[in-house]
């Protein structure tokens, strides 16, 4: 087994990568990992994303933290920031957005082995993702520093990098005084969370309604329509449409899907509905659509 170092989307990424049976030529240092060791590093790396550069419905590996370093986004409805630790297994495909106004940078790392779960469960994050501050933040991020640039002689590197992740664990305990973004203590909040989360997981449905959210949260109608507004500054019919642009744009940007095709599939019944909304967000037709290039 060895280490593949990557560069992606025109360098906007560069990521290590644990291959199992192929030597590239590119640069790799080899990895002597035993197969049942109790935790192992899967891959690690540093990506910028471009406003409007989404992440939809991929999976992730066995459990992956990724590090906001700088900027803004979107996680699964979940609102992140440089400084927070965004958590996610692969039991769910998840999702993620830049913001326009502030694009993001992240840094991740994704590991299993037989201890990984126990390791988790110890951490006290038992939910399939979470978003939350983190404490240790300039340690984690000099250890991220020292992954990804900093060249070792005379060290074992696969045993460095799996004790550089047990560190990192270590420092990603959720803060002792809060459960975390989603998981906050007031009422209000903890409601908005589940309206974001269901959103997230049905905004690709045309027909879906505000009573629905409400039912699916517990709540009144008009009392999640004024906490929602209070806390994102948006209304629950504009972040379902946010979510459902985001999605178009990815498809657009990605795939050979026609316009009526990714406006069917990201929950609008027709093309014209999608268009307006499309133009209305982002001054131009889905088929004029380019991104600005910094």
């Amino acid at each position: 087994m060895h280490w593949r170092h990557c560069v992606g989307n025109d360098r906007s990424e560069k990521y290590y990568k644990l291959d199992d049976f192929w030597k590239y030529s590119e640069p790799y240092f080899n990895d002597y990992y035993v197969p049942d060791a109790p935790v192992t590093l899967k891959t690690f790396g540093i990506c910028s994303r471009a406003p409007h550069d989404h992440i939809v419905n991929r999976y992730a590996e066995k459990y992956i933290f990724h590090y906001i370093l700088s900027g803004k986004g979107w996680f699964n409805g979940i609102p992140f920031e440089a400084g927070d630790i965004v958590y996610c297994t692969n039991s769910q495909p998840y999702n993620l957005s830049s913001s326009t106004e502030d694009p993001c940078t992240y840094a991740w790392v994704s590991f299993y082995g037989g201890k990984s779960e126990k390791y988790i469960d110890q951490m006290g994050i038992h939910q399939t993702f979470k978003c939350y501050k983190a404490v240790n933040y300039q340690r984690i991020v000099e250890i991220l520093y020292d992954m990804m640039e900093v060249e070792h002689e005379g060290v074992e590197v696969a045993l460095y990098l799996e004790a550089c992740l047990i560190h990192l664990l270590a420092l990603s305990m959720p803060p002792a005084t809060e459960e975390g973004k989603n998981l906050q203590s007031t009422r209000s909040d903890k409601r908005v969370r589940s309206a974001m989360e269901y959103i997230a997981e049905h905004f690709r449905d045309p027909n879906l309604r505000l009573e629905q959210i409400a039912v699916a949260t517990n709540s009144n109608e008009k009392y999640l329509q004024r906490v929602f507004k209070s806390e994102t500054g948006m209304s629950i019919y504009s972040y379902i449409s946010k979510l459902r642009l985001d999605a178009a744009v990815t498809l657009l940007l990605s795939s050979n899907y026609n316009v009526n095709e990714i406006s069917e599939y990201v929950g609008y019944n027709d093309r014209r509905t999608f268009t307006e909304a499309f133009k209305k967000a982002f001054g131009v037709s889905p088929t004029k659509y380019h991104p600005v290039q910094e």
